[in-house]
């Protein structure tokens, strides 16, 4: 996959994630939370982390079509694949799987070209940091 198609599907991720961003009911990060021990705190960056997987998985749920019209523009066929899987990917995401390994896993398991499951992993992977 060319780095043109690349960069427009995380313009298209990212684009979609962005307003989502703006709603202060979805995008609040949680407060640190002691453990049932009290031993331990998370951090800010564990809030950080939480806010983008949701805010993630938010845009693959509502936003999937939208991503795969946008990357559809350069690449109709990575277009298709993302509209197709992006429910998927969000489920797998929710169960806290958020390697690059199980979301190329899961592409390449549902038939998905190599090429197009690693720039989607790559893609996600590098929004959620």
């Amino acid at each position: 996959m060319s780095d043109r198609v690349r960069a427009a599907l995380f313009i298209a991720l990212t684009a979609t994630v962005a307003p989502l961003a703006a709603t202060p009911a979805q995008a609040a990060a949680p407060a640190p939370t002691a453990d049932r021990v009290g031993t331990s705190v998370s951090t800010h960056a564990d809030a950080l982390t939480s806010w983008q997987l949701r805010l993630v998985i938010l845009a693959l749920r509502h936003g999937g079509p939208l991503m795969g019209q946008m990357l559809g523009q350069l690449s109709p066929e990575a277009g298709e694949y993302l509209k197709m899987y992006a429910p998927m990917i969000a489920d797998l995401l929710s169960g806290g799987q958020t390697s690059w390994q199980s979301i190329h896993d899961l592409l390449v398991n549902q038939s998905v070209p190599e090429e197009y499951a690693s720039a989607i992993a790559d893609v996600i992977v590098a929004i959620l940091g």
